[in-house]
C-alpha cells in the first residue's frame, strides 16, 4: 500500500494551512478505510478532540495491522521532511530531546 504524500505548504511561510490538514486527513481516509475503517475512525476522533489521553488510548488499543499502518504513515510523513511544519516538528522534537538529555548531539 502506498500513502499519499504531503502537499506542498500554501500557507505563510510554506506551512500547511488547515485546510491543506483536513484534506490530507480525508485523503488518507479514504486510502485507508478500504481494508481497516475502525483506524480512520480514530484517526477522525483524534482530528477532532486530540488529546493525549485520546492518543493513548488510540495507541494503545492499537492492533498489529494498526501498528503496520502507523509505521508506514510515519515513514511518508518524514519523507516530507522538506515541507515546512514537518521541518518545526523534527527541530522541536530534536530540542527537546537535547533539553532532556536523550541525545548524544551526533546526527
Amino acid at each position: 500500500m502506498k500513502l499519499p504524500e504531503l502537499p506542498a505548504g500554501d500557507a505563510a511561510g510554506g506551512r500547511l494551512s488547515a485546510a491543506q490538514v483536513k484534506g490530507y486527513k480525508d485523503l488518507l481516509q479514504s486510502t485507508i478505510n478500504i481494508f481497516k475503517r475502525e483506524y480512520c475512525e480514530k484517526i477522525e476522533v483524534l482530528f477532532n478532540h486530540p488529546t493525549t489521553t485520546r492518543l493513548d488510548l488510540c495507541l494503545e488499543e492499537s492492533d498489529l495491522q494498526e501498528q503496520q499502518i502507523d509505521e508506514l504513515l510515519g515513514q511518508t510523513v518524514m519523507k516530507s521532511n522538506k515541507e515546512k511544519t514537518m521541518q518545526m516538528i523534527i527541530s522541536m522534537g530534536y530540542h527537546q530531546q537535547v533539553v532532556a538529555g536523550n541525545s548524544t548531539g551526533k546526527t
